[in-house]
């Protein structure tokens, strides 16, 4: 690598040469280089960067799709990196394809396999803030009926942040249809509760939405404080898939 010394200096790409500013203060000259879009396209050796490019592709679309269907629920957490983590998610369950080639897996095949539900269930959006940390009370989900089954539990189980009075488990489904880039209507239900009291097992139901694709879960805590004698949520914690 050169090291541009003289009168004239000036930044930017020349006869095949690239002139750049580095942080010691000194221009330095190199050759260009780089990807070739053409090369990309056509030359065998580039076969594996095609795959690559191929599949992310898919699964930044697929993470997109999910992120808006969820953009309600998600937007009020502000979660660092969100979209990072959910492609994250979606390139290893794209791996559990065994079905098709490499540069032609997809989502959608790899969540036949036990492997790929393994990894969408339970999956949290924010691990900063997993539901467990602050709901550790049992529960089960039965997608056939659309329920969630939620065991006796003491309010004391909870972690309930400062100022906070009450908090809400919200209970959504929806559907996604993996391989037609299609998402149903949510379905929501919400269990209400407050400190220092006990509550009996309790079964949340919603209506199982309509349409093609997998059935979701999706399980978070919202707390509220009371204001002027009126409740106003204040934090949003967790947000973890369930199947």
């Amino acid at each position: 690598m050169g090291l541009l010394r003289g009168i004239i200096q000036f930044t930017g790409s020349f006869d095949g040469l690239s002139f750049y500013k580095t942080r010691q203060g000194p221009i330095r000259v190199r050759t260009t280089g780089g990807f070739n879009g053409v090369a990309i396209r056509t030359k065998p050796n580039y076969q594996r960067t095609r795959e690559n490019a191929l599949e992310f592709k898919h699964v930044v679309a697929v993470g997109k799709l999910l992120r808006l269907a969820l953009r309600s629920y998600l937007h009020p957490m502000r979660i660092p990196y969100g979209h990072n983590r959910v492609v994250q998610l979606f390139h290893r369950i794209q791996q559990c394809d065994s079905l098709h080639v490499r540069g032609a897996r997809t989502v959608a095949q790899g969540l036949q396999t036990e492997e790929g539900r393994t990894l969408l269930h339970g999956f949290e959006f924010d691990p900063r803030h997993a539901v467990e940390d602050y709901f550790g009370v049992g529960y089960r989900f039965n997608p056939d009926l659309g329920q969630l089954s939620i065991a006796a539990f003491d309010a004391q189980q909870v972690c309930f942040p400062q100022g906070a009075i009450g908090a809400e488990l919200h209970f959504i489904v929806f559907r996604m249809d993996f391989e037609l880039g299609e998402s149903s209507a949510l379905s929501r239900s919400t269990l209400s509760f407050e400190r220092n009291e006990v509550y009996p097992p309790t079964t949340l139901s919603v209506s199982l939405p309509q349409g093609s694709g997998m059935l979701i879960g999706l399980i978070g805590i919202m707390y509220y404080q009371e204001v002027s004698a009126q409740n106003y949520s204040f934090q949003e914690r967790g947000r973890r898939m369930i199947l």
